[in-house]
């Protein structure tokens, strides 16, 4: 006869379905409504380039003051730079969010050094405006962001 003692040996969390916390799932929803709305509207402002020009441009710049006109000027000078590669990102940020919705580490680490690119590259290539505390604020979300997927990091694989 044969013997019946085997020992049956499994892997305990191949079996078990990893699941997204809620955490993830807001914020993910809120990455996508942002990265939406900046794939839109960049898009936008690319395909309507003459008409910013010829019409909001033409008729406001006159009315600023020299810092404002400064600024339009950078702005008409790097106005594709800018939305191009805003263009770009937030659209690769949004394929980023759908890994990491998906409970795929590598959403993360697109994610992260892309938002940090996002925040950096204009003061890096065309010096837009003086730091304030919309830029606090923005490098606050920022933070916090990369924390709430870092801390689900465990739950990806």
């Amino acid at each position: 006869m044969e013997n019946h003692d085997e020992v049956l040996e499994f892997d305990v969390n191949s079996n078990q379905k990893q699941e997204r916390t809620s955490l993830l799932t807001v914020a993910c929803i809120l990455s996508w409504i942002m990265g939406g709305l900046m794939v839109f509207a960049t898009g936008l402002m690319l395909m309507m380039k003459s008409f910013f020009y010829n019409t909001i441009m033409k008729e406001a710049y006159l009315d600023m003051d020299k810092v404002q006109q400064a600024q339009m000027d950078m702005l008409a000078a790097n106005f594709n730079k800018i939305f191009l590669f805003n263009f770009v990102a937030y659209a690769l940020s949004i394929f980023a969010v759908i890994m990491m919705y998906r409970l795929k580490k590598i959403g993360f680490y697109i994610y992260a050094p892309l938002h940090v690119i996002i925040f950096v590259y204009p003061y890096l290539t065309y010096s837009p405006f003086i730091m304030g505390p919309g830029v606090i604020f923005s490098v606050a979300v920022l933070g916090a962001f990369i924390a709430f997927y870092g801390v689900n990091l465990k739950h990806m694989r």
